[in-house]
């Protein structure tokens, strides 16, 4: 009965750090389009986004030293927050018509 209890535990942890991987993933793939999105905007719209992108890059360097510490919970929450602001940025950078925000 122990080793199939621990055989459960262990599979939940593993599933949390597999769902860990593929968000920052997910962020860092994001954080990458939004840098070409940010570059291939105006100068003029770019001031406007630029608090977006560096929010959004602030927020996935926390949440990278979150789950470094073992604060699992903690670091995911901030790089949801990452994924948030690269997609919004992303989304106002296609309202302008950039080809490169998509």
């Amino acid at each position: 009965m122990y080793k199939i209890l621990m055989l459960i535990i262990s599979f939940f942890f593993l599933s949390i750090t597999i769902a860990n991987a593929s968000d920052l993933k997910k962020a860092q793939l994001l954080k990458r389009k939004s840098s070409s999105c940010y570059l291939s905007l105006p100068s003029h719209y770019q001031s406007s986004v630029s608090k977006m992108y560096l929010d959004g890059n602030k927020f996935l360097r926390d949440g990278v030293k979150y789950l470094n510490m073992g604060q699992a919970s903690l670091g995911n929450t901030f790089i949801g927050h990452s994924i948030s602001m690269y997609t919004n940025m992303l989304r106002f950078g296609k309202s302008l018509g950039s080809k490169k925000c998509k």
